[in-house]
């Protein structure tokens, strides 16, 4: 539990080091974790270039463990379906902050994502997640992100939801179009899919109503051949995800809720 609202002394690489809050919007922050440290909400400071936490609160209430100390060890809680969005979206953050990409004084930028988190007890929560600019360096730059984690509700297999919204609560359109962008090719690199399955994926999903002789039209493919793809779809699907899938249209469905197609 945070103590003072003054200053947090947290644990750094085994030191002790002081962070005075200065700014009246990070006076605030750090009441608004205070009060809610009861359960539904949990928080982590992390550094953006080793993923470190340099401070947690709430994990055993909200997860049922505190014994994380990494964002790799966090983002393991995350529902399969989700997982490798929110991987891509966190690294897509640290990526934009710590190469100046975007520039975000203290809660002036915030990059917020509704998505699916494993309790201690098996069950997945839907919780919604608000991650900002924490900490500058001596540079101007952002050395460290702060994230608070809202429990929603039971997770239902709900989409996953991504937003960068500016101070005044607009959508930051062009940053969202990059993050997109970034998912999606991490995705390329990762999913087991060839290119003309991937297109075929994106297809079946954008226009769920297609038979596969209007699919084939479509691609300029024979029918057999996009039954064949349709086939190894599934094939692969099942043995990448570990998800009993019968249909590759399923696939299509599964891939979107996680921004990957």
């Amino acid at each position: 539990m945070i103590t003072s609202i003054e200053t947090i002394t947290y644990k750094k690489n085994n030191v002790n080091t002081g962070f005075s809050l200065n700014d009246e919007k990070q006076k605030q922050m750090v009441s608004f974790i205070k009060l809610s440290d009861i359960g539904e909400r949990c928080s982590f400071i992390t550094d953006i270039n080793t993923f470190l936490f340099s401070r947690q609160t709430g994990f055993k209430e909200c997860f049922g463990t505190d014994d994380l100390n990494n964002l790799s060890e966090f983002e393991q809680l995350i529902h399969p379906t989700h997982r490798l969005s929110l991987k891509a979206f966190f690294r897509f953050i640290a990526t934009e902050l710590s190469e100046d990409r975007v520039r975000g004084q203290f809660m002036d930028l915030r990059f917020v994502s509704v998505y699916a988190l494993q309790h201690a007890n098996g069950n997945y929560n839907l919780v919604k997640s608000m991650s900002a600019p924490f900490r500058l360096n001596q540079a101007g730059k952002t050395s460290e992100i702060i994230t608070v984690v809202d429990i929603i509700k039971d997770y239902n297999y709900e989409p996953i939801r991504m937003r960068i919204l500016d101070k005044f609560d607009l959508s930051v359109q062009p940053v969202y179009d990059r993050l997109k962008y970034y998912i999606q090719k991490s995705a390329y690199h990762i999913l087991p899919f060839s290119p003309a399955e991937l297109i075929l994926l994106k297809m079946m999903y954008q226009s769920p109503n297609l038979t596969t002789t209007e699919l084939a039209e479509c691609l300029y493919l024979s029918k057999t051949t996009v039954q064949t793809h349709r086939t190894r779809i599934v094939k692969k699907a099942k043995n990448h995800f570990e998800q009993p899938f019968e249909t590759a249209r399923q696939v299509a469905e599964y891939l979107n809720k996680g921004l990957m197609i």
